[in-house]
């Protein structure tokens, strides 16, 4: 997507950090109420006043796909003991907060930005990426969308704009940057062609290192390394990681001899799956070894946690004990009672696992 964003006339340091300020407290749905010295207010010609009325002035220019427009930021501001206060405009408060077409400008990142280079970067290569994305961009072409007609030096183009670049991206962003160089030739001496950008969201980079974890444990269990894999990797969007560590660690010490690791494992997910819609409400260790005894127990835990009128029969009807009765070493069960769903981790050996889901 071709996007174009600027600020007219262009904001100088102490105001992007005051914009920035108002953004962050927006996001937190703070007032936007501040003091002189929270603000650190230059004075514009002896006045703090001439400031603000300056900086609230300013209009922010766009344009993407076949819509654009310009509109300012800041509705007005008030002072009041000592105080300033500012009113938002509703385009303004309704790009930040995602909640209308202008949220494709990103501009919760894109004006913490110190660097145009940093701006043109970002709109052009890594916007919308979804996990990961790596790409090779001719050095030339590369300085040409930057906007950048100086640095014949590479030595000062990697020190002024990579390493900056790199910086703003990972430290301003929800995304991490790496890049890579590529020669002419195998030669360290070499010219510099083109350079290699590696974009990963910071939660695809968290999941991977999870991921890996995660399989450094099952590594030596398992046939099927790529499924496993996969399965870990997405499972991730939905389940916590120390939840899926722990409950890996339990198959693994429970396994059922009957099924393998992969197929126990997959179970396992596919009904966290379904319980995504579902709030975990309460989990506990309990012997299942008189199942008739454990009913009762299970049967006045739920009435003390929910409204008798929201339970069905099923709990204390022969059906739930006939499910603990045949339940296999190592099973994992899911019984449904109306909106409770409860998750067993069983064993005959040991304590079984309990969780209890209430649908949201």
């Amino acid at each position: 997507m071709n996007i174009n964003f600027e600020i007219i006339p262009k904001y100088i340091k102490s105001e992007y950090f005051i914009i920035n300020l108002i953004i962050n407290d927006l996001l937190k749905n703070k007032n936007l109420l501040y003091t002189f010295d929270e603000l650190n207010i230059p004075e514009l010609k002896g006045s703090h006043f001439l400031f603000l009325e300056r900086f609230i002035k300013k209009e922010f220019s766009y344009s993407f796909k076949e819509e654009a427009g310009v509109f300012m930021p800041i509705e007005s501001f008030s002072l009041k003991d000592s105080h300033i206060e500012f009113s938002l405009t509703k385009i303004f408060k309704e790009a930040i907060l995602e909640q209308n077409s202008l949220r494709v400008l990103d501009l919760k990142y894109i004006l913490k930005f110190e660097e145009s280079f940093s701006k043109y970067f970002y709109y052009n290569f890594v916007i919308n990426t979804e996990n990961e994305k790596n790409i090779v961009i001719p050095l030339e072409e590369l300085k040409k969308i930057l906007g950048l007609k100086e640095y014949e030096r590479f030595y000062d183009f990697e020190l002024n704009i990579l390493k900056k670049l790199k910086k703003e991206i990972d430290l301003k962003t929800n995304y991490l940057l790496e890049y890579n160089k590529i020669k002419s030739g195998e030669f360290k001496n070499n010219k510099v062609i083109a350079i290699e950008f590696f974009i990963n969201t910071k939660r695809s980079k968290a999941k991977l290192e999870e991921t890996n974890e995660l399989m450094s444990i099952l590594a030596t269990h398992i046939k099927d390394f790529k499924m496993c894999y996969d399965l870990l990797y997405n499972s991730l969007n939905y389940i916590d990681f120390n939840e899926l560590k722990s409950s890996i660690q339990y198959i693994l010490k429970n396994h059922n001899k009957e099924s393998s690791i992969e197929d126990e494992l997959k179970i396992f997910i596919e009904n966290k799956s379904k319980l995504s819609q579902y709030e975990k409400i309460d989990s506990f260790y309990a012997s299942c070894l008189n199942p008739l005894k454990f009913q009762n127990f299970l049967y006045k835990k739920l009435t003390q946690m929910v409204n008798l009128e929201v339970l069905n029969t099923n709990v204390s009807s022969t059906k739930f004990l006939k499910v603990l009765y045949f339940a296999k070493e190592g099973e994992q069960l899911f019984f449904e009672d109306g909106p409770i769903t409860i998750a067993i981790k069983y064993s005959k050996k040991a304590e079984s696992f309990f969780e209890i889901y209430k649908k949201i």
